[in-house]
């Protein structure tokens, strides 16, 4: 989940990118008209090659969905994203420390542990 959002995040910043680089008024659609171009394939290729090397520095684990308290995650989702409070909950449970400028994940009302914020 970590990565996908990883890969959402920076997919979205190189397509704001080239929506600016374009110089016209016109209203793109990601899928539509960036994901046919050079561009997306370099962003993608970028992003990869990103997550090829946060792979090698982090260890995966079982997130235990099936112990995650999915109740509380939809009581909460008013504060957050799905992905966002579903994170919080795993690092609630797990006693991590979030590292994020996300404003939902620090001002969150379920909040247990400490976010660092990259501000």
């Amino acid at each position: 989940m970590i990565l996908g959002e990883f890969f959402h995040v920076n997919l979205k910043i190189y397509y704001e990118n080239w929506c600016r680089s374009q110089q016209t008024q016109i209203a793109f659609d990601l899928k539509r008209d960036y994901r046919p171009t050079e561009d997306f394939r370099n962003s993608v290729t970028s992003i990869n090659r990103s997550m090829e090397s946060i792979l090698k520095i982090t260890d995966r684990f079982p997130d235990n969905f099936n112990n995650i308290d999915i109740s509380n995650i939809a009581q909460h989702s008013y504060h957050a994203e799905f992905t966002d409070s579903y994170l919080l909950e795993l690092s609630n449970a797990k006693g991590w420390i979030i590292v994020s400028n996300d404003g939902d994940l620090l001002n969150h009302p379920n909040r247990k542990q400490l976010l660092v914020s990259l501000n």
